[in-house]
C-alpha cells in the first residue's frame, strides 16, 4: 500500500528529497514526472544506492521557479 504524506512546510534547504517530498514540492504525480524527465524537461534523480534515488531540493525549487517565470513570460507576451 502506498503511503501518502501530509503536506508540510518544506524548508528551502539543500539536501535530498525522496519521491513523496518531490511530489509535494513540484505538485507533479510520479508518472507525469517520469515523462518530463525522459523528455529532458525535469531534473533527474541522484542514485543513492542500487534501489534508492532522490532529487536535490535546490534543483526541484529551481525547476518550480523556472516554470513560474515561463508562465509570467507567456502571460506578458499575450497581453502586449
Amino acid at each position: 500500500m502506498k503511503r501518502k504524506t501530509t503536506p508540510q512546510l518544506i524548508q528551502r534547504t539543500d539536501g535530498f528529497a525522496r519521491e513523496p517530498e518531490r511530489e509535494t514540492i513540484t505538485g507533479v504525480p510520479c508518472s507525469s514526472w517520469r515523462k518530463l524527465q525522459n523528455e529532458g524537461l525535469a531534473p533527474k534523480p541522484v542514485r543513492l544506492s542500487p534501489r534508492s534515488v532522490a532529487w536535490l531540493r535546490s534543483e526541484l525549487f529551481a525547476w518550480c521557479e523556472q516554470r513560474l517565470q515561463d508562465r509570467r513570460a507567456a502571460w506578458t507576451a499575450d497581453t502586449t
